[in-house]
């Protein structure tokens, strides 16, 4: 029985046992199919844009207040209305432990200050505006 590099090791008490194999040639093996990758992101008017799409530009809060507190949608915008009136929200993305609310990019500094500190039932809520996620 010939012996293979690295088996010496085993003790005689393991059960081994001896399979042919046979492997393809390595060329074949770790071949990967190539396609071309861009390194930047287009920037804003360059090539890249979906069919001359353009996001409106909107402003991001994060607001210590989620589902875990009892909230929803509609008592997030009752919040807000309440503490904030006049100020529209674009859009409201309730999560387990905070709120994300999309304002206009020049409501941000307002909607902070008139929500910082604030009380929503025994809580007293946290606003400030929100930062960019990590990649």
């Amino acid at each position: 029985m010939p012996r293979y590099e690295g088996t010496d090791d085993i003790p005689a008490s393991i059960p081994t046992i001896e399979v042919a194999a046979e492997l393809e040639p390595a060329e074949e093996r770790f071949t990967t199919p190539s396609h071309e990758v861009r390194s930047e992101r287009p920037s804003n008017g360059a090539e890249g844009e979906r069919s001359g799409e353009e996001r409106p530009p909107r402003g991001r809060v994060f607001l210590t207040l989620g589902e875990a507190d009892g909230a929803d949608e509609a008592k997030v915008r009752e919040a807000v209305a309440s503490h904030a009136p006049g100020t529209e929200l674009l859009a409201v993305e309730l999560r387990r432990s905070h709120t994300f609310l999309l304002v206009q990019p020049e409501a941000v500094d307002g909607l902070v200050a008139a929500l910082h500190g604030k009380a929503w039932g025994e809580k007293t809520l946290a606003a400030e505006k929100a930062r960019r996620r990590r990649r």
